[in-house]
């Protein structure tokens, strides 16, 4: 029998790599979108994330979709207004003989009965005539979106004074996205800072497939769990390029608030590794950077500003957070008599015999 000739030799083995290729390529897309599915939980989420699709948030994540803040509060909900506020309504416009107390924020603010609450029975006896205290705050909000809730939507109701809760996992337009499955995954921009590798294709694989992401995530020990929050979803606050935005959107606010006579003020709450002995006593600064960024944009904008990271390091054996980011009730309670003392001080509500 006559041997194969060494040309048809070569395309035979050429094509039984090209066909392992291909099935490697299949099983590698089979795995993808097996790891979509896995993760955005339902297959018309997974067809989403394949083709761009846009999602409508189920009301049972008690939040709807909004097409310019990514979601909102559901107003439908008992107990949330038109304007995703849990409060009564609100009419519009000045409320002569009455100030309004807004508090804006994400989930370390977002409890009803959180620190808030202790700040409004706190300075409920001290203040000078009715005052009506709201929080206006929203879970995985960043000041991005709090910026643009408040222009749209706050700033109608003619608030008297508007705190502004921040956090370190802030510096991003918006941190998270909600699937239909009531599921809270990160967005793209968080995903980049997660993995801030350039633009090459093992950092955009790491960026846009969820199976290299979580390859990535396990070959380098990255849970967010074993994290501390400079190297997780707080990246962003210890990257300078990220500071010129949040002084943009502190800026607007304060801007607008003192258009229509209202005070403005911002409120610093540290995640729980910032108190770490061994972290502040490796480096301070760069612990305490993000928050330094930010005193120094208020002091610019001559905008009152505290500073919670030295009240909860002096007790940060008292169990204050319950998941190194949102507060125990000992927490809140420790925090909200430092922001009521903060407001006394600041005068930013009347004071009876002041």
């Amino acid at each position: 029998m006559d041997q194969p000739s060494a040309p048809r030799s070569r395309r035979r083995r050429l094509g039984k790599i090209l066909l392992a290729a291909g099935a490697l390529l299949a099983a590698l897309l089979v795995a993808e979108f097996a790891a979509r599915w896995q993760v955005e939980g339902s297959l018309r989420e997974a067809l989403g994330s394949v083709f761009g699709w846009d999602s409508t948030v189920a009301n049972s994540t008690g939040v709807v979709h909004d097409a310019e803040l990514g979601f909102r509060l559901d107003p439908r909900l008992p107990g949330v207004n038109a304007r995703g506020l849990r409060h009564r309504d609100l009419p519009p416009g000045a409320h002569p003989g009455q100030q309004l107390v807004l508090l804006l924020g994400d989930s370390v603010g977002f409890p009803l009965d959180g620190f808030f609450a202790d700040v409004r029975d706190r300075l409920r006896p001290l203040v000078r005539g009715d005052v009506e205290f709201v929080n206006a705050c929203v879970h995985g909000y960043t000041t991005w979106q709090e910026r643009r809730y408040l222009e749209r939507d706050l700033l109608p109701l003619r608030p008297d004074v508007v705190l502004l809760q921040y956090c370190v996992n802030d510096n991003h337009r918006m941190l998270h996205r909600l699937t239909t499955e009531g599921r809270r995954l990160l967005t793209p921009e968080a995903r980049n800072y997660l993995f801030p590798d350039g633009d090459g294709a093992w950092p955009w694989l790491s960026r846009n497939s969820y199976l290299v992401y979580a390859v990535r995530k396990l070959l380098y020990g990255r849970s967010l769990a074993g994290q501390r929050e400079w190297q997780g979803l707080g990246r962003a606050a210890w990257v300078d390029a990220t500071w010129p935005e949040q002084a943009e959107n502190l800026e607007a606010m304060a801007t607008q608030l003192r258009a229509i006579g209202a005070k403005f003020a911002v409120i610093a709450v540290p995640h729980e590794d910032q108190l770490e002995p061994e972290c502040l006593a490796a480096d301070a600064e760069m612990v305490c950077k993000p928050q330094r960024q930010l005193a120094a944009i208020c002091a610019r904008l001559d905008v009152p500003f505290l500073d919670l990271h030295e009240i909860l390091l002096a007790r940060r054996g008292d169990g204050l957070f319950t998941d190194r980011l949102h507060l125990t009730p000992a927490g809140h309670r420790l925090v909200g008599k430092a922001v009521a003392d903060f407001v006394v001080a600041q005068r930013l509500v009347p004071l009876s015999g002041g």
